[in-house]
């Protein structure tokens, strides 16, 4: 199963993605070698390695997917609807949802979700998808099973939803601090080495 955190605890795309994304490419080309794009044309093929490798693409969903389930018994405490405490057998059922794109985009809170009384969790994808369980007092009811699962993924879809509004710009923004801060490495390079 995934683990989830709290949106609160996720800092802001709009205002951390971009600094903290610039000082991993700045990272990374800072470690390239002189031998790596001394030649124009390693230098050129490089920089288009370099523009993929960063490259964002927006996160898509597929469709819940049932993996597995058990019977387990659970006290219901008392309330209005049952006002004596009981124990039940219920169903929990195991949920897959495979996606593709950047799992960058899991790590930030879109701006807007600030901390407060409504400090859901998010769920954090483990490789290329999410499991989580939901409880079904039957297992004859898929549609309100698979109904339940896209209602624990709410807040999850929102927030992949609306920083994925964001890739292109970045894609753009990053694309262009590529060819300006390798240019700028390779230059001073050149000048150390020769």
């Amino acid at each position: 199963m995934n683990k989830t955190i709290y949106h609160s605890n996720l800092p802001i795309f709009d205002y951390d993605f971009p600094k903290v994304y610039t000082q991993k490419i700045t990272s990374y080309i800072n470690s390239l070698k002189y031998n790596d794009l001394k030649e124009i044309s390693d230098f050129n093929k490089l920089l288009e390695d370099v523009k993929k490798m960063f490259t964002l693409f927006q996160v898509s969903f597929g469709n819940p997917k049932i993996t597995n389930h058990r019977e387990e018994e659970i006290n219901i405490q008392a309330s209005y609807e049952y006002p004596i405490a009981h124990k039940r057998n219920v169903f929990k059922i195991n949920i897959e949802i495979q996606f593709i794109g950047s799992l960058e985009l899991f790590n930030y809170r879109p701006n807007g979700y600030n901390h407060g009384v409504n400090d859901f969790e998010i769920y954090q994808p483990y490789d290329n998808q999410i499991s989580f369980e939901v409880t079904s007092v039957s297992l004859s009811d898929k549609e309100k099973i698979i109904q339940e699962a896209e209602k624990k993924m709410q807040l999850t879809y929102q927030f992949i939803n609306s920083n994925n509004k964001f890739v292109d710009a970045y894609n753009n923004l990053f694309k262009d601090y590529i060819e300006t801060k390798l240019s700028e490495y390779r230059n001073n390079l050149l000048t150390l080495y020769n």
